[in-house]
């Protein structure tokens, strides 16, 4: 009845949209996941999208795991993607994983709070109707380079993180 489905942002915008709030900006590529969530609802399935991996243009040319260089950059790219999916998608999590240094860089609780705490409001705003905000979405073991789920949970806490689920 339900299938969390990776909105990939460095895939949606290989390109620096003029205006990253709105949905419609020529940069913007949907058409696969606009397919894949008007699919998941015809069969009833609800979709939980996770929104991650930063473009190039938006990081200085590193990978998708590296935190963009202005957090208001994801802010809007949430946003736009709140206000075309809503009232198609009522569940969305912030990243991937980042407590894992192969999914989040810089891996700190305090980086991805950064970004979890100005998505949070943007995805509201762009679908008020969006039921739940979700966080952490941690990896079972810090291991090599991570962080601990425990120990993230906790620099989150510190860091005032704004989510409705981890």
């Amino acid at each position: 009845q339900l299938y969390r489905y990776t909105l990939r942002w460095d895939h949606v915008a290989p390109t620096r949209p003029a205006n990253g709030r709105n949905p419609n900006d020529a940069a913007y590529r949907w058409g696969v996941a606009d397919a894949i969530v008007s699919g998941l609802r015809a069969r009833g399935i609800a979709p939980i999208v996770t929104l991650f991996g930063t473009p190039r243009w938006a990081n200085g040319g590193k990978g998708p795991h590296w935190a963009p260089r202005s957090k208001w950059h994801f802010a809007s790219f949430a946003h736009a993607a709140a206000k075309r999916y809503g009232g198609k998608v009522n569940h969305w999590l912030v990243w991937n994983e980042p407590n894992k240094a192969g999914f989040f860089r810089p891996t700190s609780p305090r980086a991805y709070v950064r970004l979890l705490n100005v998505a949070y409001p943007a995805i509201k705003s762009g679908d008020p109707n969006a039921a739940a905000v979700g966080a952490g979405v941690t990896g079972p073991r810090g291991g090599r380079g991570g962080v601990s789920p425990v120990a993230w949970i906790r620099g989150m806490d510190r860091a005032r993180a704004r989510l409705d689920a981890y």
